[in-house]
C-alpha cells in the first residue's frame, strides 16, 4: 500500500510504500525541514518474513546542498553494520526506529504482536536526524485497544498515542503526523509471530471448535512457555487464528518434533499452515535439524494429504488403512497414528 502523511505543525511530509509479499519492507521519502532549511530523506527498511526482526535499513538525505547516507546491517549472529563497522552498543537489538518518519513504528508493532492491555518494553536502534548518528533507545509499547498504543521513550519519558490500521501502519501520532492518503493495498503474507504463554487461553478454548471434536486435552500450559521459542502464531485483529506447537528434541538434537498445528477454519485456504511450516523449517534448520516429525489420526485425511503436500513422507507401520500406513496403538491402547517425517535439505 502507499501512504501519505503530513506533518503537524511543521513542515513536512512523506510518502511511504509498504509491500508486505515476501518480507515486510518499507520505502519512504521525507521532504521536511531541519533548523530552517529544507531537507530530504529517502529510506528502506526490511524485516524478516517470520520473526519480524529488522534486518537493514538504508537512508540517504540531501540537506543544505550536501548528500548523505546512511547504511545498516543486521547479520544472522545479532551484529549491526553501521557503515560497514561493527557497532557493539546495538547488538541484540530487533528494531529500527527512523526518527524521521512514522514508518517504523510498524516494525515493532507487527513483531511483537501485543494483545489488547499488554505492555512491553525493548530496545531500537534510533537514527537522529539530521546528524544521522545511531544509538539504542529503550522504549514501551502499550496496546490500549484494538487500534491504538501507547508509545513511549524511556529515557525522555516522551509519550505520544498511536492509531494504526488493522496492518500495524500509523495513522494518526499524537502530534506529529496525521495519514492523509492511502493507496490500494497490496496483498500481504500473514504476520507470523512467535507463540506466547497468553495465547494458551485463546487457542485452547478455541481448537475443540477447529477440529469438530475434542482436542484441547492436547494442549498444556506448559508447552506455551516451555516451547514458545520454536512455536509461531498468526493474529487476525489480536485474535489468534493459526498456530504452530513445535521443539527441538532434546534427546536428538537433530530431530524436532510438532505437536500441533492449528488453523481457524474461517482462515482456511489462505495458505496459513503452509506458511507456519516454512518459519519453523527455516527456524530449527539454523539450529542444526536435518528432520521433522509429526502424527496424526488415520482418519484424518486431510491432515495427511496436507503434510504430504509441504513435503512429508509417511513411515512404514504395522499395517494399512485406506492406502495409508498405520502405527497401532502409538499413542496408547487404541490410539492409533500415521507418522510423517521430512528431511530438511
Amino acid at each position: 500500500m502507499d501512504v501519505l502523511w503530513e506533518r503537524l505543525g511543521e513542515v513536512g511530509q512523506e510518502v511511504c510504500t509498504i509491500n508486505s509479499q515476501d518480507a515486510l519492507v518499507l520505502t519512504g521519502t521525507v521532504v521536511t525541514a531541519f533548523d530552517g532549511q529544507p531537507a530530504s530523506v529517502c529510506y528502506v527498511a526490511k524485516a524478516d518474513e517470520s520473526s519480524g526482526v529488522t534486518r537493514m535499513a538504508d537512508v540517504t538525505m540531501q540537506w543544505t546542498g550536501k548528500m548523505r547516507t546512511l547504511s545498516l546491517r543486521h547479520d544472522a549472529n545479532g551484529r549491526w553494520w553501521v557503515n560497514d563497522h561493527h557497532e557493539p552498543t546495538l547488538d541484540g537489538l530487533d528494531d529500527v526506529d527512523l526518527g524521521v518518519t512514522p514508518a517504523t513504528n510498524t516494525l515493532p508493532i507487527r513483531r511483537l504482536g501485543l494483545a489488547v492491555g499488554q505492555s512491553t518494553s525493548m530496545t531500537a536502534a534510533w537514527v537522529r536526524f539530521p546528524a544521522l548518528t545511531v544509538t539504542p533507545l529503550a522504549q514501551r509499547y502499550t496496546r490500549q485497544a484494538r487500534d491504538r498504543y501507547v508509545y513511549q521513550s524511556l529515557a525522555s519519558g516522551y509519550q505520544a498515542l498511536l492509531t494504526v490500521d488493522a496492518d500495524g501502519v500509523v495513522q494518526s501520532y499524537e502530534g506529529v503526523w496525521r495519514r492523509v492518503s492511502l493507496g490500494p493495498a497490496v496483498p500481504r503474507d500473514p504476520v507470523i509471530t512467535p507463540l506466547s504463554p497468553r495465547d494458551f487461553d485463546e487457542i485452547a478454548g478455541s481448537v475443540d471448535s477447529w477440529w469438530g471434536r475434542p482436542v484441547a486435552d492436547l494442549l498444556h500450559r506448559f508447552m506455551f512457555a516451555h516451547f514458545c521459542d520454536t512455536s509461531f502464531v498468526v493474529h487476525v485483529d489480536g485474535r489468534p487464528v493459526a498456530f504452530l506447537l513445535g521443539f527441538v528434541s532434546p534427546a536428538h538434537p537433530d530431530e524436532a518434533y510438532v505437536h500441533m498445528l492449528g488453523v481457524d477454519p474461517a482462515h482456511r485456504g489462505e495458505g496459513l499452515g503452509r506458511r507456519l511450516y516454512e518459519a519453523f523449517f527455516a527456524l530449527v534448520r539454523q539450529r542444526g535439524v536435518v528432520r521433522v516429525r509429526a502424527v496424526t489420526s488415520p482418519i484424518n485425511g486431510a491432515s495427511i494429504a496436507f503434510h504430504r503436500a509441504v513435503g512429508f513422507t509417511l513411515e512404514p507401520g504395522d499395517r494399512v488403512v485406506d492406502g495409508n500406513p498405520v502405527h497401532s496403538g502409538h499413542d496408547g491402547p487404541g490410539v492409533d497414528r500415521v507418522a510423517f517425517v521430512r528431511q530438511l535439505d
